[in-house]
């Protein structure tokens, strides 16, 4: 009965240890909507860990597989998104460094329609909707 209790109180101290501890590396959080575009991501070197600076990626929290290269891209356009559908990405990285997002499509789309006239004083007039 004893090494019942002991092992219940060892597992719950275990359970508790694992739910309080942080990631071992920074974590980058980018979140936007899907608009039918990729991103890119620059890979600096890590001094400290002897090689690129991003040790995981995930996808709405699925984790994406991506070459460790000086840069490398997140193909949302394989994943199946529907445009406008909410995408978080979290990116792990060294501590002495911190990739850099060079293109992220994550804000909507705006779409204007222009309408130009030129009356009959010759003035250039338009409308914006």
């Amino acid at each position: 009965m004893k090494n019942i209790i002991l092992l219940i109180f060892i597992f719950s101290v275990c359970l508790l240890h694992a739910q309080n501890t942080k990631p071992l590396y920074p974590l980058m959080t980018l979140e936007g909507s899907y608009q039918g575009k990729n991103v890119y991501i620059q890979n600096p070197f890590s001094d400290e860990n002897k090689g690129f600076c991003t040790h995981s990626v995930k996808v709405n929290d699925k984790v994406y597989a991506f070459k460790n290269e000086s840069a490398f891209i997140i193909q949302l356009d394989s994943m199946n998104f529907k445009m406008g559908e909410k995408i978080k990405i979290e990116i792990e990285h060294s501590n002495d460094c911190k990739p850099k997002v060079i293109y992220n499509s994550s804000s909507p789309k705006r779409n204007a329609d222009i309408d130009l006239k030129i009356d009959s004083t010759g003035v250039l007039k338009w409308e914006v909707k």
